[in-house]
């Protein structure tokens, strides 16, 4: 019975080291992940935004100067 016993807590301290690997491995993943893929997906909006109101300005400004031309 001794024996089951030590066979047992030995299997499981293996599966618990196994399970504490692939949690850091995943955790690992995850970081890289949103550094590399979220945050630059967010800068890339704040970019899209600014692109699409300095285009809004210099199509006004277009207008003007067409109606100054006429």
């Amino acid at each position: 019975m001794k024996q089951l016993f030590e066979i047992i807590f030995t299997d499981f301290r293996s599966s618990k080291k196994n399970v504490n690997r692939l949690l850091s491995v995943g955790i690992l993943f995850a970081i890289v992940g949103h550094f590399y893929v979220v945050e630059p997906y967010f800068q890339y909006k704040i970019q899209e935004n600014n692109a699409t109101k300095a285009l809004d300005v210099n199509k006004k400004e277009v207008k003007t100067m067409e109606g100054m031309k006429n």
